[in-house]
């Protein structure tokens, strides 16, 4: 029987409600250096000092800046001073809430 559709399931094309809210942290995690940057700064349970993050990366140090103004304004991260230096920690409540999301993705294989 041939049909007009290759899935014969019923698709729900609705968001769910604050998927709004996680497209900007998405975008944010999708780019590699900062990505890699959210998996440094949550290895570091109390935060991460900027001038610890910059070494690990073979950018300049604008180009660091950038990325790391990116996860804060995305949510991502969240920042305290103390002196001249910048400190990041992962803000857990927007990370979990992006994993949450994710894990609702499920593959069949």
């Amino acid at each position: 029987m041939a049909t007009d559709t290759c899935c014969t399931r019923e698709v729900n094309s609705s968001t769910r409600e604050g998927d709004a809210d996680l497209v900007q942290p998405l975008k944010a995690l999708a780019h590699p250096v900062r990505l890699r940057m959210i998996e440094l700064i949550a290895s570091c349970e109390d935060g991460m000092c900027v001038c610890d993050i910059e070494p690990a990366f073979a950018l300049s140090q604008p180009t660091i800046s950038h990325h790391l103004r990116l996860l804060r304004e995305a949510g991502l991260v969240e920042t305290s001073q103390s002196g001249t230096w910048v400190f990041y920690k992962v803000n857990q409540p927007t990370f979990m809430a992006v994993v949450r999301r994710l894990a609702l993705v499920v593959v069949k294989e």
